[in-house]
């Protein structure tokens, strides 16, 4: 139970959060700000805002039953790397490169800040493990940063604990292929009976081996214009959809 800055907060993780912390899933969101930003004042901020997000400063422990644990005590202070901003697109290959590095899931913090700075135009770009957060939630992470960073001595709302998640409490996933899920279940089964366990180096290993393969992926951006973005946002809310299921509908459409 997180009750104040201090207490130990300790979770167990379910079962889809699991499955994301298999995976070499991370997740980038980037911000662009007017003017400098001062990267004294961005630690502050984030030392402050542990306290608001309490999954923003974990590790992971899998204990001796093979349980993977949300654990706060004993984890690092915030990795901030900052970098002279000389391009206006510069972030896209930090962003890329934050995809392709692991987190060390054992030690933590599962969550990564790079900042790129000039006295007219700051870039903060954020990466964090899909096993605590989404794109939405890195969306708010960033702006509790800025409110911070703008009053830095608002004060700090704590958040509750946020609810474990079960295969009870979110949507069904896609049904799979019925062949696949038949191997998968064998395997799984042959791997108990066998004790076989993934420790935080086979985790790294499935990292690097994934980017191996896909070494050649990129990312693509593009920037929509104030009143675009405004359009899109009145039009989603007519319609009752979120921004995310239309951009998603137009990949499909495309």
């Amino acid at each position: 139970m997180v009750t104040n800055y201090n207490s130990e907060f300790k979770r167990r993780m379910g079962g889809p959060e699991r499955v994301l912390l298999m995976m070499p899933l991370n997740v980038v969101m980037a911000a662009k700000i007017k003017g400098a930003v001062e990267v004294e004042r961005l630690a502050s901020a984030l030392d402050s805002l542990r306290k608001r997000h309490a999954l923003l400063a974990v590790r992971v422990v899998i204990d001796e039953n093979d349980i993977a644990w949300y654990v706060s005590q004993d984890v690092p202070e915030f990795t901030i790397s900052t970098i002279p901003r000389q391009a206006e697109d510069q972030w896209l290959q930090i962003a890329v490169d934050e995809c392709k590095t692991s987190f060390p899931i054992e030690t933590g913090p599962l969550v990564r800040f790079s900042l790129l700075h000039s006295p007219e135009r700051s870039d903060l770009v954020v990466c964090a493990h899909h096993a605590i957060c989404d794109g939405m939630s890195l969306t708010y992470l960033i702006r509790d940063i800025l409110q911070h960073l703008a009053d830095p001595d608002r004060v700090v709302e704590i958040l509750p604990e946020p609810p474990a998640i079960t295969r009870d409490s979110v949507p069904s996933p896609p049904s799979s292929n019925l062949v696949a899920r038949g191997v998968i279940g064998l395997f799984n089964k042959l791997w108990t009976r066998r004790n076989i366990r993934f420790d935080s180096s086979d985790l790294k290993r499935l990292h690097r081996t994934f980017w191996d393969k896909n070494r050649d992926a990129g990312l693509l951006a593009w920037e929509s214009s104030v009143a675009e973005t405004k359009a899109l946002v009145s039009r989603c809310r007519a319609e009752n959809v979120t921004v995310n299921t239309a951009l998603w509908t137009a990949f499909l459409a495309a």
